[in-house]
């Protein structure tokens, strides 16, 4: 399954998951209205989602003399605006589990999920939230999802 292919069904599992919000396939900068507000239960919020390769990018290593595998080193990046009465943190790391869940459960991506591979042996690693600033616009909480998928 090619980058391109996997990036889709990544984004279609990303997007499956309830009130995810906007989800993107590549880093997005601009105006935080423009790119990450979204509407949930009738109230705009900054909620989204951009995905795309961490900073190991695609590697290739040779297995055999014919065969290369390609490893590709995700990174799904989230924002949800900081809403202290809401509970914003502990909204982040619940749809950043259920994205987790989505990921781990497909067993349509080629090397991936039941055949996860990289550190920790493949499983989608959460890191844990922080808080960062959209351009001039609001505090957001932030988290990232990391894990390896291979193409052959």
């Amino acid at each position: 399954m090619s980058h391109a292919a996997q990036l889709a069904r990544i984004a279609t599992l990303v997007e499956g998951v309830t009130d995810v919000g906007r989800v993107h396939t590549w880093p997005r900068y601009g105006d935080a209205a423009e790119h990450w507000v979204t509407t949930i239960d009738g109230e705009p919020q900054v909620r989204a989602w951009e995905i795309g390769l961490d900073e190991s990018g695609i590697q290739a290593l040779r297995h055999t003399e014919v065969h290369v595998a390609h490893y590709i080193n995700w990174l799904i990046r989230g924002y949800l605006g900081l809403d202290d009465q809401a509970a914003a943190y502990n909204t982040i790391i619940a749809l950043a589990e259920s994205i987790r869940a989505a990921l781990e459960g497909d067993t349509t991506l080629a090397g991936t999920c039941l055949n996860m591979v990289g550190e920790n042996g493949g499983v989608p690693d959460v890191s844990e939230p922080g808080t960062v600033e959209i351009g001039s616009g609001p505090l957001c909480w932030t988290v990232t999802i990391r894990f390896t998928t291979y193409e052959l």
